[in-house]
């Protein structure tokens, strides 16, 4: 009996449906659309704190795209709570790896730079490019046929028609 309290209390305190969190503790909800011909569920998020909505709206974080994807109806069921993590863990992975390229360019470009200024040893020439043999040319000029000689096209003038006849 106390579970059908809870969630009746629940209802009434809160009209909109819970549906899930993401890691940062945005709350999503759903609930039916006010507008009768209106097929679509609303769904909304409400964020964690005052100071995040604005870096949101500000462009300096951004949602989950599995979250995204479900608040503009491109994705029907909202995503677990363990695919966020995974998703999460992929993307740190990402990180690391990406950091390490870059470290790795840095490196290269360094080393470029100084042999460039302070070329110690000396580096061999470039080889010289290989030609391709030439083919032999070919005749511009096609042969003319005896009918082109003295070709001149004909007057011509459309006539009008006139519809139904």
């Amino acid at each position: 009996m106390s579970s059908f309290l809870t969630r009746l209390w629940r209802t009434i305190r809160h009209p909109t449906g819970f549906v899930g969190r993401d890691l940062e503790g945005n709350l999503y909800f759903e609930r039916k659309n006010p507008i009768p011909e209106a097929r679509r569920p609303k769904r909304t998020v409400k964020y964690h704190s005052t100071e995040m909505y604005w870096d949101y709206i500000g462009g300096r974080r951004r949602l989950p795209a599995q979250w995204s994807a479900w608040l503009s109806h491109t994705r029907i069921d909202p995503p677990s709570m363990e695919e966020l993590q995974m998703d999460w863990a992929r993307q740190q992975k990402l990180r690391v790896n990406v950091a390490m390229i870059e470290q790795r360019d840095r490196e290269d470009r360094l080393r470029l730079a100084q042999a460039s200024v302070n070329p110690s040893h000396e580096q061999p020439a470039p080889p010289e490019p290989v030609q391709a043999p030439t083919p032999p040319p070919v005749k511009s000029e096609l042969p003319k046929m005896p009918s082109q000689d003295n070709y001149e096209p004909e007057a011509w003038a459309p006539r009008a028609r006139t519809r139904g006849t």
